[in-house]
């Protein structure tokens, strides 16, 4: 969902048209990808975007729908439309957009799974602790 124009659910709009096609809706969830969604133009780096995405949400699909979070950050700028994993604090979404986005109530109830070149593990360890 990077918004790269040659893929389908680039946009939380067009994510909705599928989810709607699917019989079995109790059966389905999405993951968001942080990465994926700043680079198709919603931003998650600030509180105030945040509260923007989740509006965003609310108005689509729903965040019911919501069951999982890869998290990387973004090596490219917001609304880029280029699906670039960084190491979480490398990017354009930040440390700080970090330290919101697990703070915030909705998103600190799911799941996350860290999304980033596991040969820097140890690299991103230290990078989650300070994000305590």
């Amino acid at each position: 969902m990077a918004g790269q124009g040659t893929e389908i659910g680039r946009d939380f709009n067009e994510l909705n048209t599928i989810l709607q096609q699917i019989n079995n809706q109790e059966r389905i969830g999405v993951c968001l990808d942080t990465c994926h969604v700043f680079a198709a133009g919603y931003d998650v780096s600030s509180e105030e975007g945040i509260a923007r995405v989740l509006e965003e949400i609310d108005r689509t699909f729903g965040r019911d729908t919501i069951k999982l979070i890869h998290s990387n950050d973004s090596q490219k700028e917001l609304g880029s439309r280029r699906d670039r994993h960084a190491h979480i604090g490398d990017g354009f979404i930040g440390l700080s957009g970090f330290k919101h986005i697990i703070s915030n109530k909705f998103f600190n109830t799911l799941p996350f799974i860290l999304e980033t070149p596991f040969e820097e593990i140890d690299r991103d360890i230290v990078t989650l602790k300070k994000l305590r």
